[in-house]
């Protein structure tokens, strides 16, 4: 564990870094809860990635739980 929270691995994640790039280049819907843990904040972003052999591109809407 790292940080203030835990991570979750979704997808097998093969060990050679070649074959880990291509495994993940496409389109991906991703979802996301963010805890602020000095301010009790809560935030849940949902979008959508666009995944290539150089970079991703993130866009979606975060919104704040009261």
């Amino acid at each position: 564990m790292m940080g203030y929270g835990a991570a979750q691995a979704w997808l097998p994640i093969p060990a050679d870094p070649i074959e880990r790039g291509d495994s993940l280049v496409g389109d991906w819907k991703v979802s996301r809860t963010i805890i602020d843990y000095l301010t009790g904040a809560t935030y849940r972003f949902t979008g959508e990635v666009i995944v290539t052999q150089d970079a991703f591109i993130e866009h979606g809407t975060m919104r704040v739980d009261s």
